[in-house]
């Protein structure tokens, strides 16, 4: 596991806003085998925080879809919890400071490749983790549970990684069709037609699968990336919003404007203007 930073120079792996690694976030990103599922884990513990937080709770942050899905461990020492959170659209997601929290943050289409389960399924139910497991698998990890309490926010995130490293040791995947499609869409040529003949299937069958797999369409996964591209790029401020907009894929600034406004619930510019500052929230 490699020990990260509040901002990484990957676009592949998230960023994470200032004030809430001064309340105590902590991430770490896998390695190995793990790498191809799990984008990072990451650890919030007020415990480790640099700074006293006015309130018990943190405002909202916003959550921005990416075709993954998260696994959320509350660890309150009374109803310890691990649901899934799957979001295609971005969401405000509370963060409360009285207990601990420990997340894992799924790739595109691993929830289907472990588990034949479409994300889409999180949508409308809270589903708890263990009820996705068997057997032994599922009373080990009722039992990392309990571990966790005892542990350190590091320790916690290198157990957790242990614990799937060997799951995923004695499992055997369910064939992850598209584990590629984000990166070919991600491509300076990810047009959905040329993107189905490279996997070797119909337009039609790709849509079928990504949102069996994925839980959304190949247009919207793509949209998904371009924005994230976006917001990456919008801390460089030396290029300009059209510039901008041709980098990721739009026709231009007004096309870019309209559907970043629509993503993210805020203009590139106001967006641009609060990433820059010293603090900002998502």
């Amino acid at each position: 596991m490699t020990a990260a930073g509040a901002n990484s120079s990957s676009p592949e792996r998230p960023h994470f806003p200032e004030e809430m690694v001064a309340f105590g976030l902590q991430s770490a990103f896998p390695q190995g085998a793990l790498s191809d599922l799990i984008q990072c884990f990451w650890s919030l513990d007020h415990g480790s925080a640099r700074v006293e937080p006015a309130s018990p709770q943190l405002a909202s942050r916003k959550l921005y879809p990416d075709g993954g899905l998260s696994l959320m461990i509350r660890l309150d020492r009374s109803t310890p919890s691990a649901t899934l959170l799957f979001n295609r659209q971005t969401i405000l997601q509370p963060f409360p400071l009285s207990e601990a929290l420990l997340s894992v943050r799924f790739n595109p289409g691993v929830l289907h490749g472990l588990f034949g389960l479409s994300p889409a399924e999180c949508l409308s139910d809270e589903i708890e983790f263990a009820d996705l497991l068997q057997g032994v698998a599922r009373s080990e990890f009722s039992f990392l549970l309990e571990q966790l309490f005892e542990l350190d926010a590091a320790e916690r995130m290198t157990r957790l990684e242990a614990w799937f490293a060997a799951y995923l040791g004695q499992k055997n995947p369910c064939r992850r069709r598209l584990v590629h499609l984000p990166r070919m869409l991600d491509s300076p040529h990810g047009q959905l037609t040329e993107v189905a003949s490279d996997l070797g299937m119909s337009t039609r069958t790709l849509e079928r699968h990504c949102m069996r797999e994925i839980g959304m369409a190949p247009s919207a996964l793509l949209e998904c990336l371009r924005m994230r591209n976006a917001r990456r790029l919008l801390a460089a401020p030396e290029l300009s919003l059209a510039e901008l907009a041709l980098a990721c894929g739009y026709y231009d600034q007004a096309h870019f404007s309209r559907a970043f406004s629509d993503f993210v619930g805020e203009t590139p510019g106001t967006y641009r203007r609060r990433k820059l500052s010293h603090f900002y929230k998502a």
